[in-house]
Parts: C-alpha cells; structure tokens; sequence
C-alpha cells in the first residue's frame, strides 16, 4: 500500500482521475514494497503538491540552486532507500513530490497525451527520486532509472487502458 496525502479541492483534474489515484499509487508501491517488507516496512507514504511556476521556480532556486521553474521536483527523506540497509518499522515515509500544474499541462501539449497521462510520468519520475534513482549522477543511473521510469509508466496506462501516442 502507498498512502498520500494531497489537497483534493486544489487538485484541477478530474473526480475520474482522481479516483484512479489510489491505484496508480498501489502499482508504484508494488515496484519496492516487497523488498521494503523484508526489512519491516509495512506500506508508503509520500505528500504529493501541485503548484504554479512561481512556487517551482522558487523551490527550484531554493534547494537547487537553479533559478528557473521544472516539472517536477522531489524531497526524499532517505538519501536512498533502494540501497537502504537499515531496518524499517511500520510507515516508512519516503518525502514529497512537487508538481508544476503550469508544465503539465504545455509537456502534454508537446507530447500530445493527455494532462493525467503527462501527470502520471511526472509521479512516476519523483517516486524513483524519492526512492534513490537520480538520473543526473551517470549515463548508466541515467539509463537505469529511464528503464523503470517506461516500465511504471507501461503498467498504469495498461491498468487504465491509455495508449501511447
């Protein structure tokens, strides 16, 4: 189980779609639970936030030291749990995904899908950051995280029906 927390009312896509979040969250947990649960985690958790560029911009320029809006940011609370080799009891918390509402929507435009499918692969791609895949390190993390990036993404559009276009 992933359990999130986000404002609803804040939230500008559809009752439909955010009824499907649920599920999409549960098939993202499924990609590190059962190693997870070895070690005594008993289900995720992660914030999920949608803002303006404005506030990305500001986040960006604050963390990253990169004066510029993005897509997508994440604020994982492990620096990586895929390594982790601790023991976990209970929740584990893994951090924040940060969405830009503004980029969504243009990066749905340009790739001509629709804004949930241009969502869903920016939640999939601040989940591998929250889980440790960082495709800024090498060519091969780059490829690595690429790789489960498109095998998330296949899923949930199989799940859901939606077709790449």
């Amino acid at each position: 189980d992933l359990q999130f927390s986000v404002s609803l009312r804040q939230m500008p896509l559809s009752t439909v779609f955010i009824e499907k979040l649920p599920k999409i969250l549960g098939i993202l947990s499924q990609f590190i639970l059962p190693e997870l649960r070895k070690k005594g985690a008993q289900r995720l958790s992660l914030g999920l936030t949608i803002c303006g560029d404005k506030k990305m911009r500001s986040l960006n320029k604050n963390y990253r030291s990169i004066d510029k809006t993005t897509d997508v940011l994440s604020f994982p609370i492990f620096d990586n749990l895929r390594l982790c080799e601790e023991e976990l009891f209970g929740p584990v918390e893994l951090g924040d995904i940060i969405v830009s509402w503004p980029k969504v929507v243009a990066q749905a435009k340009e790739f001509h899908i629709s804004l949930e499918q241009e969502f869903v692969h920016l939640i999939v791609h601040g989940y591998l950051h929250l889980l440790g895949y960082d495709h800024e390190i090498s060519r091969n993390e780059e490829a690595i995280m690429e790789k489960y990036e498109q095998k998330l993404i296949n899923k949930i559009y199989k799940e859901f029906r939606w077709s790449k276009k």
